[in-house]
């Protein structure tokens, strides 16, 4: 299944009860539709046998328009089932989207853009509080990094010191993420012992 699409336990819940309530009409009027073209049918053959013909055409064309309208009160009610929950869950698929970019890009809060625009106004600020947090966070933790500062002493421990930083600065700011290799030169500058 797509991340976009409705799940099915949703539609069946609220098409359900609907045809439930229509099967609820349908089984009794069918029933007493049928009674009754039998006792007319008893009849005109007693006392007027070419009515025979008519009644005939009249219980196929209300068995018809019962079962066709069971047939459109599902269709109908689908259609505009699934038109509704697609407006129901077009916000929270915006925002498992957005919260996918956020851990893969830059953070940036003109993603927050398209959530605001939606009917869950709930998510916006939900989603603005997360960035907030995160990108704070992420600032703390860059000045501790800062602090922790290794020594030229430990080439590797510096590439992935450095590394680190960089992955920091890359969410905090629209950068390019520099990759650094294992194999490659520290980019740091020796100082005298």
């Amino acid at each position: 299944m797509k991340s976009t699409q409705i799940p099915l336990r949703f539609l069946f819940m609220l098409v359900l009860p609907a045809i439930f309530a229509y099967l609820v009409f349908l089984v009794p009027a069918y029933y007493w539709l049928q009674q009754n073209y039998d006792l007319f049918q008893s009849l005109s053959s007693k006392f007027s046998p070419d009515l025979w013909r008519d009644l005939e055409r009249e219980i196929i064309s209300l068995k018809s328009f019962l079962l066709i309208g069971f047939a459109l009160l599902i269709l109908v009610q689908t259609f505009f089932v699934t038109m509704l929950l697609k407006k129901a869950f077009k916000p929270i698929f915006l925002a498992e989207k957005t919260l996918r970019k956020w851990t893969e890009n830059p953070w940036e809060e003109e993603d927050l853009q398209n959530l605001t625009q939606e009917d869950l106004f709930s998510l916006c600020p939900s989603a603005r509080y997360f960035l907030t947090h995160i990108k704070r966070q992420t600032e703390v933790d860059l000045d501790l990094l800062h602090l922790l500062k290794p020594g030229s002493n430990d080439p590797e421990l510096y590439k992935a010191w450095k590394n680190l930083v960089e992955r920091k600065k890359f969410y905090l700011k629209n950068k390019t993420l520099p990759i650094v290799a294992r194999n490659s030169e520290p980019d740091y500058q020796r100082r005298a012992s």
